[in-house]
């Protein structure tokens, strides 16, 4: 917990997260479209792909972080306040993941020449991967 309180660490982990996840969503997408069977499939496409399209969710934080600097200090302790931000902070996350999908989607059909279920089932992958880890971490403990 003292990587994301500590100033320089929480930046650098911000940035770890970032780099693993991105690697993590371009193997599982290419991998899944190596099952597919699609032509032309390399891997430099596939993190170049989940790279650009994940630019949606990271450009969705920023409207976040301008309400948190302008949103005064006697707002952030009132539990109601909070909870409206909490709102507007998952509305913005949605927002983006709705377009990182339209645009990873796409992307993916121009790329790889997919139709939109096949291109569907690559973004959706990594996240049912965690989904199936999740629940086989519940299951064992």
């Amino acid at each position: 917990m003292y990587l994301l309180n500590a100033f320089p660490y929480n930046i650098i982990f911000f940035a770890f997260s970032l780099i693993v996840f991105e690697l993590y969503f371009s193997t599982i997408s290419y991998l899944t479209v190596k099952i597919f069977g699609e032509k032309g499939v390399s891997f430099l496409k596939c993190i170049s792909l989940a790279i650009s399209s994940n630019l949606y969710i990271l450009l969705s934080f920023f409207p976040v972080l301008f309400l948190f600097s302008i949103i005064p200090n006697s707002a952030k302790r009132d539990i109601f306040y909070m909870i409206l931000f909490i709102g507007f902070v998952s509305i913005f996350v949605i927002a983006g993941i709705i377009l990182q999908m339209i645009s990873f989607i796409r992307m993916s059909k121009k790329i790889f020449n997919q139709n939109t279920g096949r291109a569907f089932l690559t973004w959706f992958s990594p996240i049912f991967v965690v989904f199936l880890f999740l629940v086989w971490i519940t299951r064992t403990s």
